[in-house]
């Protein structure tokens, strides 16, 4: 439910609608949604709920060995990172097909010696941000073979969205998985502190094994709502409808944001965000002034942040001007070409070949 199972079904949808042909393999979630051929592959059940980098390198090995009764195709696009591109990368190596990886996040620096063993068998990278772009080149991945850019963005749910949408006064909305990275714990920490001074409510958007950590968390703050997981329309609807957007994620030692769909989806519906510097859109959004930064390490930093924005509604229609405009180039049409010339550049460096 995440932004990269949002990344991959947008871009399926893309792709199929363009004539090419898609198979994808995963392992949850509903296949239904994807277009193409979609096949889930389900780890035995001694390791079902392993997660990490065991459990991906576990379903890769699995998916890896279905994909060998499917010859035909031209382009392996791999999602992930060290795990993915051990199981894949040198096995296709030696092959005419082109092998693409997408980086969503930051790198695990304790994982550079395997990864320079395994993006040698990578013919081309996608680094969806900055931070993915930087963690390649620290595992010696040579610049000429990686494409930065952003997700994209679904247009034709998230204007619908934001037109329908009345603005809630006080309403803070954050979305995401309840992860240690998202670091909600401190957005709820700065709404307590607001609360005496300010009259405004919280509501935590997303599934995850935190989800009862976070309830105890905001326990006696009555103002402070774990929705869990709910539809990408209404997650939509409740961020258009936010006074102030919040992503407040912190870099773990195995684990950081790339560029988060959910804020790039907040900027686009128009909501105010107040962003970690850990989670700047940055590298992908020019105007850094759509939006208002805080030291993800000082909850007091981040109350103080929101507070400002929250209590001046005409600097908070200044930045849901500025957020729109500031991602309007990322509809998913554009998104999805610029891959596929990707596609391109990496089976013609390879072979000469073209996608058909």
């Amino acid at each position: 439910p995440g932004g990269k199972e949002i990344h991959v079904l947008e871009l399926t949808r893309q792709q199929t609608a363009a004539g090419i042909h898609v198979t994808t393999f995963y392992r949850t979630g509903d296949g239904a949604l994807l277009s193409g051929d979609a096949h889930q592959i389900r780890l035995p059940k001694p390791v079902r709920n392993v997660g990490g980098l065991a459990g991906t390198s576990i379903f890769s090995s699995l998916a890896r060995q279905r994909m060998k009764s499917f010859e035909d195709f031209e382009v392996l696009h791999l999602h992930g990172d060290i795990a993915e591109a051990v199981a894949f990368g040198r096995a296709q190596k030696a092959t005419g097909q082109a092998t693409v990886l997408t980086v969503h996040g930051s790198l695990n620096s304790r994982d550079q010696g395997l990864s320079r063993i395994g993006f040698r068998g990578i013919d081309h990278f996608i680094a969806l941000g900055s931070t993915a772009r930087a963690g390649l080149i620290r595992c010696g991945v040579s610049a000429n073979r990686i494409t930065t850019m952003s997700s994209g963005l679904n247009f034709d749910l998230l204007l619908p969205a934001a037109a329908h949408a009345k603005r809630e006064t006080g309403l803070v909305v954050s979305v995401g998985s309840l992860i240690a990275l998202k670091n909600h714990s401190s957005t709820i920490q700065a709404v307590r502190m607001l609360t005496d001074t300010l009259d405004l409510r919280l509501e935590i958007i997303g599934s995850g094994a935190l989800e009862e950590q976070l309830r105890h968390e905001a326990q006696g703050l009555e103002n402070v709502s774990v929705l869990g997981q709910i539809s990408r329309e209404e997650s939509y609807r409740r961020m258009a409808a936010a006074s102030a957007f919040v992503i407040a994620s912190r870099r773990q030692s195995n684990a950081g944001e790339g560029v988060p769909t959910a804020l790039l989806e907040a900027l686009a519906v128009g909501a105010p965000c107040v962003v970690s510097q850990s989670a700047s859109p940055a590298s992908v959004v020019e105007d850094q002034g759509a939006y208002v930064t805080f030291d993800p390490d000082s909850s007091s930093d981040l109350a103080n942040k929101l507070g400002t924005v929250l209590a001046d509604p005409r600097q908070g229609e200044r930045l849901s001007v500025r957020g729109r405009h500031s991602v309007s180039h990322l509809g998913w049409p554009d998104v999805a070409t610029r891959i596929g010339d990707v596609y391109e550049s990496a089976l013609q460096s390879k072979n000469g070949g073209r996608v058909r």
